[in-house]
Order: C-alpha cells, then structure tokens, then sequence
C-alpha cells in the first residue's frame, strides 16, 4: 500500500476506485471515540503525622475523534480530549495527574487535528496536529523522537498529545521503500513560549519479512539525535 493507504493494484475482490467514491458520497464523515472511566483510593499517613488519611480521585476521560475523507485523496482527523475530575481530593499524589496540565475540575486539550492530500499521487502531505513514531517497540522507544513527550510505560492509557508539523511523504513502490521529511514544532514548549522548531528526516526500507529504518532529528536547543532501528 502507498503512504496515503490506496492499493497499488487491485484485485478481483477489492472495491473499484469509483465505488470507494460513491460510497464517501454517502458517509463522508465517521464519528468515534473512547469513553475512560477510572478511580482509586489510597490510606496513608498525613502531613501532621496523624494516622489514616484517605486519598481519592476519579478522572474521567473523553478522547473522540472525527474522521473525515470528502474525497479518496483528501483525509482530515480531529481528535479532541476532554478530562473531567469529578473528586478533585489527592488526585496528583495518586500518580493519576495527566500530561493536560493542572486538574481543576475539567480540561481539555487536541490530541490530532491534521489533513492529508497528495500531490500528482507522488508526494503525500500531512499538515497539523499528527503522531508520528519511530521504530516498532511499545515497552521502550529511544527513537521516538517525534512524540511530544517520554512514555510512561506502566500507564493504562497513552496521553501524550500529537505534535505539530508539516510532513511530506516519498515512498518508492517498487523498492519497497518510504522516505519522509518533516518541519517540527514542540507543542508543550508552545505553551510555554519555547517551540522550538526543528526539522527530521527518515527512510524505512522493508525486505523480505524485516524492515529497516533510520533517520535524524535537527532541533533548536537540543543536541542532533539520530536513530537506526531492524525488526
């Protein structure tokens, strides 16, 4: 499959570009998402010594997505999230305090917002609010570079938010092979006046049933980082 997700040949079986249009016609747009209901409570010392001290917390969480294709060539994703605290009492001391910020009842923040289009089916591109990782690890990641943040790797629920960039796709049907390029903005140092701006680049290669990857991260403020990784 290309970059963009469209077949490069077509079977018997699999629907006709003409049928996969008709039928964005109909439902141009789906709707879904993740409803996260969690709580805890501990018992505990409390600051003046006293015994017993109860600790509690209750964040839900609402993360939706709005997936739109008005055309087979053009793709947009929107993906909100919502964290709603009803028991505001030792939430941050029960390790449940979310990469959101300050609890304070309820907050919120965008995962993704991003479109996608090609060009001449030759180059793709992806502008806006997107995750993208490095290598195939899902305990440890050292070459997840583009994520907005480290994992945690004991954590239920991944809520790292995406990051935003503008990035071009390459890929190379007959060799098997994807080359990407990117132009890179922290999200978190936004926030705090600090994007710093970079750039990445990265080619992945797959042959026989193993892939082969590599790449580098130019950062402003940060040494340059490069990343090889086989599976």
């Amino acid at each position: 499959t290309t970059a963009a997700g469209e077949t490069s040949s077509e079977s018997s079986a699999s629907p006709s570009f003409d049928e996969e249009a008709k039928a964005l016609e109909k439902d141009p747009l789906q709707i879904g998402g993740t409803i996260y209901f969690r709580g805890a409570l501990d018992l505990g010392q409390s600051d003046t010594g006293a015994c017993c001290a109860v600790g509690y917390g209750a964040p839900f969480l609402i993360d939706a997505y709005l997936d739109g294709r008005p055309s087979p060539r053009v793709r947009a994703m929107a993906r909100p999230r919502l964290l709603y605290t009803p028991v505001l009492d030792s939430t941050a001391s029960l390790g449940l305090r979310s990469s959101l910020g300050p609890i304070t009842g309820l907050t919120g923040t965008l995962d993704q917002l991003w479109i996608n289009f090609d060009v001449y089916r030759t180059v793709f591109v992806t502008i806006g609010r997107q995750h993208v990782k490095w290598g195939v690890s899902n305990l440890w990641s050292p070459t997840d570079f583009l994520a907005s943040g480290l994992r945690n790797p004991i954590a239920v629920f991944d809520d790292r938010v995406g990051v935003d960039m503008i990035r071009l796709q390459l890929p190379f049907e007959g060799a098997n092979a994807n080359v990407s390029l990117m132009g890179v903005v922290d999200p978190v140092g936004a926030l705090r006046g600090d994007p710093r701006p970079g750039v990445a680049v990265r080619a992945e290669w797959s042959f026989w049933t193993a892939e082969v990857g590599g790449g580098a991260f130019l950062q402003q403020g940060r040494r340059p980082r490069f990343a090889f990784d086989v599976s």
